[in-house]
């Protein structure tokens, strides 16, 4: 920033927010013209915040990180020097995005078709092609600073049952390094607090219903992320999705967070070609059973359209799916950040990748994904062929009881074994053990530690009970009024 650009900024912030901290100096007369040499120009914290195009409570996280400079008054006062260095060194990013504008750009940059059809059908025509224009002008991480309106975060105290009912609530969505350690992002080690997004209209309830207490900076337990506007995550989700953890990182004060989030990303970022449309399906390419005379022969008629829905579809997606098919061929199975580290490709480019196999799987194989595990295993019906060559008895069939326990943590999943005991109205402590030991259901450690009861999930081995590549191929669940 040159000085003139310097002196036009401070001319045009208004002189009720300049307050001018005398030096140990005489005070200059109140009628005196110039500012007294010695005299340190300052802003209040608001003002600071408007000039560097961030939230307040980020200006009081740069004072105790030693980036602006506080005169010691009884109210906080940054100098304008320092609010110009930092001008300098970042400059604003542009005015704050408003909040369902931050959620649309947020789930058009996700690979999360759920949560980006969630929040398109809340958008107008123009509201969606303002959000796709901001994310293809500028790509996400430079967008991302404007986007901090799309929540309000607030820090409280809370007791250990307390805490564990937050988590289990419904209406939440875990955020922050919650979800990244539920994603297995590699985490700096601390005792971070558990972040959870909530609606803003269930905020007042939760603090009152679970006694919350802010807290200080050091003693924080939980942070409550208030979303003002419509709610942008579809029903049933328990982990926001890769953008919104990333986003949560970068705006972290923490320096270790903040450098993770902004690495992801600029990882989401790269090759991002913003669109609402869903990608159609890659067609098989067509293969002539008998020696070409040198001319190409024209397709027929009913299937001359999937050239253009060829065209439409990321041709990378079919070279990355062939270096993963290898890779799986090799290791078995993966998780999907090994996945993304071995191809050098980004988490979007993998679920990509992932599609196109679902699509067109190899022959005799198919592509099962179980949560963050990736692995090949041999087509559905090829089971019988396989069972025979291996001698392998059919598995015993489940009772009752193990197939309501299994349906109840296959749509509820992560469930605790006391809300399973709650929804069958009797203890299946018994039951849940038998499908552990056949491992059906396995101990899903997203919430770590801090003396909370563990949470279940389905396994590899369900998907293959049921002949399904992912948990997305589960029928949809019956209304009520189809259930008598």
């Amino acid at each position: 920033m040159s000085p003139a650009r310097f002196a036009e900024l401070r001319d045009g912030i208004p002189t009720a927010d300049i307050y001018v901290a005398s030096q140990p100096s005489p005070t200059p007369a109140a009628d005196a013209a110039p500012v007294a040499r010695g005299a340190v120009a300052t802003l209040a914290p608001a003002e600071a915040a408007r000039q560097l195009g961030v939230t307040r409570s980020r200006i009081y996280a740069l004072v105790r990180q030693g980036e602006l400079e506080d005169v010691g008054a009884e109210t906080l006062r940054v100098t304008l020097d320092s609010v110009h260095r930092r001008l300098v060194a970042s400059p604003p990013a542009g005015e704050p995005i408003k909040p369902l504008g931050a959620w649309a750009i947020l789930a058009l940059a996700s690979s999360d078709a759920g949560f980006r059809a969630h929040v398109a059908a809340r958008l107008s025509q123009q509201e969606q092609s303002r959000a796709r224009l901001r994310l293809r002008d500028r790509g996400l991480p430079d967008t991302a600073p404007r986007l901090h309106q799309r929540a309000v975060a607030r820090r409280y105290t809370a007791g250990a049952e307390s805490l564990l009912a937050v988590l289990e609530h419904p209406r939440g969505v875990l955020g922050g390094t919650s979800a990244a350690r539920s994603l297995g992002w590699p985490l700096p080690d601390g005792d971070w607090p558990a972040e959870i997004y909530v609606p803003e209209a269930v905020l007042v309830d939760f603090i009152e219903g679970y006694a919350l207490e802010l807290a200080a900076e050091q003693t924080v337990d939980v942070v409550l992320r208030a979303v003002p506007d419509a709610w942008p995550f579809p029903a049933h989700l328990r982990v926001v999705p890769e953008t919104v953890v990333a986003l949560d990182l970068a705006e972290s004060v923490t320096p270790s967070l903040a450098a993770l989030g902004r690495a992801r990303l600029k990882e989401l970022g790269a090759g991002l070609e913003p669109s609402w449309e869903r990608r159609p399906q890659r067609r098989r390419p067509l293969r002539s059973s008998v020696p070409s005379s040198g001319r190409m022969p024209r397709p027929h008629p009913r299937l001359q359209h999937s050239a253009a829905a060829d065209a439409a579809w990321d041709d990378r997606a079919e070279q990355d799916a062939r270096g993963l098919v290898a890779l799986l061929f090799v290791a078995g199975g993966m998780r999907r950040a090994e996945c993304s580290e071995a191809l050098r490709v980004s988490s979007g480019r993998l679920d990509r990748a992932c599609a196109f196999l679902q699509v067109s799987p190899p022959h005799g194989l198919a592509l099962l994904e179980s949560g963050e595990r990736i692995e090949l295993v041999s087509a559905a019906d090829c089971g019988p062929l396989i069972e025979r060559f291996m001698n392998k008895p059919a598995p015993e069939p489940l009772s009752q009881a193990a197939l309501e326990v299994l349906s109840i943590v296959a749509y509820e999943q992560p469930i605790t074994r006391a809300e399973i005991s709650h929804i069958r109205g009797t203890d299946s402590s018994g039951v849940i053990e038998t499908l552990l030991a056949r491992r059906l259901i396995e101990d899903d450690p997203r919430f770590g530690g801090r003396g909370r009861p563990a949470f279940l999930a389905t396994t590899a081995d369900f998907l293959r009970l049921l002949g399904l590549n992912s948990l997305a191929e589960l029928p949809p669940r019956p209304l009520p009024s189809e259930l008598g």
